[in-house]
């Protein structure tokens, strides 16, 4: 699968996905400083899916003046243990 894990998915699990055969760009290294509109132009031009925690994304796909047809975005909401 094409990701691309914006800057906030911390480092483990970039790597965990790159040693389960993902095809995994993390923002933080390879497109540092791009904002998150420029994030989601290029992975619709490079047929990437966006792994973040960002809420804005959805706004920002949903505001695009063409939909999304070859990328989508991928929202993690992580929430502390209850232990």
């Amino acid at each position: 699968m094409r990701l691309l894990a914006d800057e906030d998915i911390p480092k483990p699990i970039v790597q965990s996905l790159r040693e389960e055969g993902h095809d995994v760009l993390w923002a933080r290294t390879e497109l540092s400083g791009s904002t998150d509109t420029a994030l989601l132009d290029f992975a619709e031009v490079d047929e990437r899916i966006i792994l973040t925690l960002d809420k804005d994304f959805w706004q920002i796909a949903v505001q695009r003046r063409a939909p999304l047809e070859r990328s989508g975005v991928v929202l993690f909401r992580v929430h502390p243990s209850d232990s």
